[in-house]
């Protein structure tokens, strides 16, 4: 009777501890749950502190450069406004329309401040008194249109040199057995990733995924450029797409017209260099020579003179 009294007593306590257990485990959070919490203790509460979250330049910098930048772009007209689209698309920049007109503006109001402050320098110089304020104010309005010219000739000197070998690669591989479209992953793989043209390409590819034509892409591309040899290019591939002309020897043809319009290129600058070496000679290093061989003789006649006096 002791025993079976003692059984009931341990069964009792296993089935209480046993309760016991599954309730703990069943009122204590998932580690979801936990993490759920978390989250909303620290997500913002109210669109104000949601907002406030958010970091400066999105709040505060960027509206109002876009807001300026609208502005900036009202007096323009559509035709200017798509001539400037083209020509930041063709330097690479990732600078709108509006954008660029408010850094214009902005050049041009430090130059004017600077051309005012050197007026009053040199209020008692004269004429130069007014020349150097408007020269200032002049370099302010063109130094952004300078900069931008200057930038999309040099990336467009980048491009002409890398096409070249960049069609070398196309064709070799095509000759192995490739598509056209993996021939341009293939050449995008192979190119610094710093260069334009594999900037081109990588839009370019992208654009095709999207179920672009690959014929309009690379027609597009050759609009961002601005650069003949690749609008040669890219003509002669979507006429040989169209004609069925086997793509292997239209692009053996383009390397070897491209290798000898670049070789032609370095000749003709080779030629222009003597003519482009003249003006800083004559400016600069040959009055050096005169006054150091008829430096002494000049003196020499200047002693003469004042001593017959």
């Amino acid at each position: 009777m002791d025993i079976q009294l003692l059984f009931a007593i341990v069964a009792g306590i296993v089935l209480l501890a046993l309760i016991a257990l599954v309730a703990i485990v069943a009122t204590q959070p998932s580690v979801v749950e936990e993490r759920l919490g978390y989250i909303k203790s620290q997500a913002p509460t109210s669109a104000v502190e949601l907002e406030m979250a958010a970091p400066f330049r999105t709040r505060v910098v960027d509206p109002f450069i876009k807001a300026v930048s609208s502005m900036a772009m009202r007096p323009s007209n559509l035709h200017t406004t798509i001539a400037l689209t083209r020509k930041l698309a063709m330097a690479g920049s990732s600078l709108t329309p509006g954008q660029f007109l408010l850094l214009q503006l902005t050049v041009l109001g430090i130059g004017g401040i600077i051309g005012a402050m050197l007026f009053f320098l040199l209020r008692n110089s004269g004429t130069l008194a007014y020349l150097v304020p408007i020269l200032t104010v002049v370099l302010g309005y063109t130094g952004p249109r300078m900069w931008l010219s200057r930038k999309i000739r040099t990336r467009q000197r980048l491009i002409r040199m890398a096409l070249p070998n960049a069609v070398d690669i196309l064709s070799a591989c095509v000759s192995a057995g490739t598509t056209l479209s993996a021939a341009f992953w293939r050449l995008s793989e192979e190119l610094a990733q710093n260069q334009p043209l594999a900037q081109e390409l990588h839009l370019m590819l992208a654009q095709t995924r999207l179920n672009l034509p690959q014929a309009q892409a690379l027609q597009e591309m050759c609009d961002r450029c601005g650069v003949d040899e690749l609008m040669r290019f890219t003509r002669a591939v979507n006429q040989a797409g169209e004609l069925g002309t086997p793509i292997s020897q239209i692009l053996a043809d383009q390397a070897d017209d491209m290798r000898t319009r670049s070789i032609q290129r370095i000749e003709s600058n080779a030629q222009k260099a003597s003519l482009k070496i003249l003006f800083p000679m004559v400016g600069c290093t040959f009055p050096a020579i005169f006054v150091v061989l008829l430096g002494p003789a000049a003196l020499e006649v200047l002693n003469l003179l004042g001593s017959g006096h």
